[in-house]
This record gives C-alpha cells, structure tokens and sequence, in this order.
C-alpha cells in the first residue's frame, strides 16, 4: 500500500488535495475490496459485468502465463 499527498495543501479541504491510499495486487483480491470503477473517463458503480469481466481478463492473461496486477485508489476524506 503506497500513501500520498498533495504537497502543494497545507490544509486540504475535499478529497483531491488530502492523503490517498493506493493498493496494487492480484485482481481478485483488490477488486472485492473496490465498489467503483474507472469506465471511459467516469467513475461509475461496480456491476457485476464488470467482475466477470475482470476474472476473465485475469484468467486469460494468466493462462498465457502473464502476470497480471490489479490497482486501487482511496481518497481521503480530510475531516
């Protein structure tokens, strides 16, 4: 887990400026732990569709013997 800041905000106010909270790891572990995900530029809730579709990447790529890494991010709320 890797932990940054916006250095620039001193004292932060929304989301974007304070600490955020990144995982990196295997897809079916990180993706349990997330309930949005990034689809064509917005942040949209995780359906279904898009579990199955993670697992199927993960396993495709993975039978091809590639390493396949799934990354997460939490911002903080500053209060």
């Amino acid at each position: 887990m890797i932990r940054d800041m916006n250095p620039k905000s001193k004292k932060p106010t929304n989301a974007e400026d304070n600490l955020c909270v990144f995982l990196k790891g295997a897809p079916d572990r990180v993706h349990i732990r997330c309930n949005t995900i990034i689809e064509a530029g917005e942040v949209v809730p995780m359906t279904d569709s898009h579990i199955s579709a993670i697992e199927s990447g993960n396993t495709l790529f993975g039978n091809m013997g590639e390493r396949v890494l799934g990354f997460s991010r939490l911002a903080l709320d500053p209060k």
